[in-house]
């Protein structure tokens, strides 16, 4: 699994060990497509995803529309209903933008073994701080990338936060590359800062030049395209540091879940 690789609009992934310990002590919930966490099965608990993509967004009390919206994917923390209230006021949504398999657990049992494991700790103590950076990377794409530069940069994004090795194989890689399960062409628009209609036709295009291809009940992408799109990304990837630092907050681990749950 591509864990050390961050990507704009996707949290980023955990540790193998941290994972391991979700899985382990977690309760296991099923969400379908569009489900939400509200409930109290939810309230003041981690939430991590094992398979899916959940999104968390700011909604417009205007037009009750979502906005600032993010992704959480395989292996990373996604934000609990709890934390609307800790956060700012703002109203917030969390649901599953494609079935989900997700664990919950409350923090004090994360926080008891990250006293043992100072390294979880610093990790933990970092979470928010990386998840804002890749937040920024998203909207610096938005603004200096052309609309098929973005939808290109949000599917290789979206296939590396999925758990893909499609950047480290890159000595046996196949000429199409299976995408996940992906969300609605309207959050994929919203979260790119894309018009529909642009998004739809960079979409028939790449269909008709053989970029996208349906086959087994998967969407594939050429590998060409993709690496053109990873090599696109180098620039603000390699922001990534640097936007790293100047955010750096100083938090306990207890006070980054709290964000959490």
């Amino acid at each position: 699994m591509t864990a050390s690789i961050q990507v704009p609009w996707f949290a980023p992934a955990l540790s193998g060990a941290i994972s391991r310990a979700v899985l382990n002590l977690g309760r296991r919930v099923m969400l379908q497509k569009g489900d939400e966490i509200v409930s109290s099965v939810f309230f003041s608990r981690l939430v991590f995803v094992r398979k899916g993509f959940l999104a968390q967004s700011l909604i417009n009390p205007k037009s009750n529309t979502p906005f600032m919206l993010t992704f959480s994917g395989p292996m990373s923390f996604g934000c609990t209903a709890g934390a609307s209230v800790q956060l700012d006021q703002l109203p917030r949504r969390y649901w599953a933008v494609t079935p989900c398999e997700i664990y919950t657990m409350i923090p004090e049992i994360l926080l008891r073994l990250a006293d043992v494991e100072k390294s979880w700790a610093a990790e933990i103590n970092s979470y928010t701080l990386r998840r804002a950076a890749c937040e920024r990377l998203g909207l610096m794409i938005c603004q200096m990338m052309g609309y098929e530069q973005r939808i290109g940069a949000f599917l290789l994004s979206a296939l590396i936060a999925s758990g893909n090795d499609f950047v480290r194989e890159s000595q046996k890689r196949p000429p199409y590359v299976a995408l996940p399960l992906l969300p609605s062409r309207k959050l994929i628009a919203s979260v790119t800062s894309s018009p529909i209609e642009a998004l739809n036709e960079i979409l028939r295009m790449w269909v008709r030049d053989a970029v996208l291809v349906h086959q087994d009940g998967k969407l594939w992408m050429k590998t060409g395209t993709l690496t053109e799109c990873w090599d696109q990304l180098q620039p603000f990837l390699q922001m990534h540091e640097q936007l790293e630092s100047a955010l750096r907050p100083a938090a306990s681990p207890a006070e980054e879940l709290k964000k959490f749950g």
